[in-house]
Parts: C-alpha cells; structure tokens; sequence
C-alpha cells in the first residue's frame, strides 16, 4: 500500500508539479490549498507525511505546522515545510513549529522525493514503495491513487 503525502500549497502551479512527481513516485496524494481543508484531510485520511508551503490564504504555514503538532491525530505525522526564501530565519521559524524538514525554494522534486523517502523510513513500519522509480508512473497509477485529488488538478495530469 502506498505511503499517503499530504500536500498543503495555494500556488496551483507548485502544487500540480509537486503531484505529478509524487504520483510518479508511486505515493497517494492528498492536497490542500488551505489550512482549514489540510487540517480536516489530516484529521480524516490521517497521511503518512505533510509537506506544507508556508504562505496559505487562511493561514501561515508555519501555524498549520503547530496545529497539526497539538493535534491528537496528526502530532507524530512527520512534516516538511518548503520555505520561499533561502534565509536561515526563516529554516529555524519552520523547525521551530515543528516541522521535521525543511527546504527553500526553488526546490528540486528530487530533493523533496528523497528527504521524504528518508523520513518515511524512520518513521513508518512499511517499507517505502517506489524506490529508484524514475518517469511518471502515471499509467500504472490507477483512480485509487489519485482518487483525492480535485478535478481541476486531475485534468492537467498526463503522462508526457
């Protein structure tokens, strides 16, 4: 069964590349484009790993990353926060929240697959599917993988 990545971002953009790739990557993907929607996913699907990117229309990420701490559900799913700005400030800010990660952008996919396969190993029982799968994988997939992504993020997903 493969691992379920919670990925909380409004930039559509960032959010559908980063899909593409964990979708390639063999993981169920779950996104958010609020804190108030990540929080209720969270609570509800119960991911394997959260990546959140700080700026949210509703809230900053780094105060989803606390909620998400104080949480009964989710206070040991691990979390990477992917910070805009390449400043040691704001690294610590996310450590700080407890975040177990943390990246600045730009970020490459790659990095991101990797830190999240190196998490996924210290703090899950099963062993991580996908590893040193490259392409889209798109095609073996299946609905049941991509089953909680919204419409709008399902109709830019190809295999190319």
């Amino acid at each position: 069964m493969p691992e379920k990545i919670l990925v909380v971002a409004a930039h559509f953009p960032w959010l559908n590349s980063v899909g593409k790739v964990l979708i390639g990557e063999r993981f169920e993907v779950l996104v958010a484009m609020t804190a108030q929607e990540a929080m209720d996913l969270a609570v509800r699907q119960v991911p394997d790993l959260i990546v959140i990117d700080p700026q949210l229309p509703d809230m900053d990420g780094l105060e989803l990353c606390q909620q998400l701490r104080t949480h009964p559900v989710t206070a040991r799913v691990p979390v990477i926060i992917v910070t805009r700005r390449n400043e040691i400030r704001d690294r610590l800010a996310a450590f700080m929240a407890g975040a177990d990660d943390c990246l600045s952008s730009p970020i490459d996919l790659r990095e991101l697959v990797a830190r999240m396969r190196a998490i996924l190993r210290r703090t899950t029982r099963r062993p991580p599917e996908g590893r040193g799968r490259t392409g889209s994988g798109l095609a073996e997939a299946g609905p049941e993988t991509v089953r909680h992504m919204p419409p709008t993020l399902l109709a830019g997903l190809s295999s190319d």
